[in-house]
């Protein structure tokens, strides 16, 4: 028995004689007539599907393109190997080997990708004024670490449910300032966001000519290091990569396992940090949204969301709390271990229990969503204040 909800909050799938209190003939097809580790592998079957379309979704990732985020091909800093070879702040890679770039990702493509026992031709613009920088045989991938970009602090991707999607910031907004903070580059722009962690900001910014304000309060993250950030989900704008098959299927795997270990990261850190953690429980509004997003994005940015959302649901199927997967699964084990099923009165206490936990966290992300739409909505209602008003005819 199956059901498919208007409202997609209890779509099931019922199996015969699956539960404990139903009066059924106990023939052997039924469910807790099998034995403990067929029902176990049954339960966690579900999840598991999840996990595989999430590793399929990310392995087409590579292979009909990603969005990577790269400033342009611009010079910020230059390092004394570099300078001793003739590059300088300011200057804008044009080729490499013969071949043109136009992004950082693709200057370093191409010095990857060249002969490193020959010299390796750069053509730069510097000053409108084009030139030759000739970097010696072996010396591509030391010279171009010493080489940083320069980026604009220009909005490329806004991630849905984020501070920034919050305050209303698009693709294409130039950030000015942020906390009062004049802003130059990218760099400048994110160590200011950074070192406010759960802080709320106010950021100013140009977008089609009009200087616009918003505020918005930080995410708090942690980064490699374990020290506390702030972020507002934004990056840089991005060009469409693509990957051989094998290339993407390493790559799909590794992504999932990321997903993976930071969605648990993330329960985690609903019990040693639930402040932080809870403004990032997202429900069905938030899910929409992302998927509305998705469709008019590039296809691998759809495929990586697919892929984000398969493993959430893994994650929290597989979580032992009663009326989840998890929670079944457990209960399969126990009785392994003892070599009995668990009584009737235990199971439906635990299932209450599990009813308690679901329903509440079904309310705060239903309550989350509809703050997160409050707020979207009071930070379009006031920057359409600051928006001149358009001229009388």
């Amino acid at each position: 028995m199956y059901a498919i909800s208007a409202i997609p909050l209890g779509g099931y799938v019922k199996m015969a004689g699956e539960h404990p209190e139903e009066r059924h003939v106990e023939a052997p097809d039924e469910f807790l007539a099998k034995h403990w580790a067929q029902r176990f592998v049954v339960v966690v079957a579900g999840p598991l599907m999840n996990l595989v379309l999430a590793v399929v979704a990310n392995c087409l990732v590579g292979i009909v393109g990603y969005q990577i985020s790269t400033p342009p091909s611009t010079i910020d800093t230059v390092g004394p190997q570099a300078a001793a070879v003739g590059f300088a702040p300011g200057d804008r890679i044009a080729q490499v080997g013969g071949k043109s770039v136009e992004t950082w990702h693709g200057f370093l493509t191409e010095v990857d990708a060249a002969d490193a026992e020959r010299p390796l031709p750069v053509q730069v613009d510097r000053a409108g004024v084009p030139a030759e920088v000739v970097v010696p045989a072996g010396q591509g991938a030391t010279i171009a670490a010493e080489l940083s970009p320069r980026a604009e602090p220009v909005v490329g991707e806004v991630a849905p449910g984020m501070p920034a999607y919050q305050a209303n910031l698009k693709r294409g907004d130039r950030i000015v300032s942020v906390a009062g903070i004049p802003v130059e580059t990218w760099d400048g722009m994110r160590a200011i966001i950074n070192n406010r962690p759960d802080e709320e900001l106010e950021v100013a910014f140009d977008r089609d000519g009009q200087r616009l304000m918003t505020r918005l309060r930080t995410l708090a993250q942690e980064d490699e290091a374990g020290k506390q950030i702030g972020i507002i989900g934004i990056t840089l704008p991005s060009v469409t990569v693509t990957l051989p098959p094998g290339e993407a299927l390493k790559a799909g795997l590794e992504q999932t396992w990321a997903m993976v270990k930071a969605t648990y990261q993330g329960f985690g850190d609903l019990v040693t940090k639930p402040r932080q953690a809870m403004r990032q429980v997202a429900g069905p509004i938030t899910i929409a949204q992302i998927a509305g997003d998705s469709v008019a994005s590039a296809p691998g940015v759809l495929l990586i969301r697919m892929a984000f959302i398969s493993v959430a649901l893994m994650a929290l199927n597989l979580l032992p709390i009663p009326i989840l997967d998890g929670g079944h699964g457990l209960l399969f084990l126990i009785e392994g271990l003892r070599g009995s099923p668990v009584s009737l009165k235990a199971q439906l206490a635990f299932q209450k229990v599990g009813l308690v936990v679901i329903g509440s966290l079904v309310v705060f992300s239903l309550f989350n969503d509809s703050m997160r739409l409050v707020e979207r909505w009071r930070s379009h209602h006031d920057l359409q204040e600051q928006a001149p008003a358009a001229e009388s005819p």
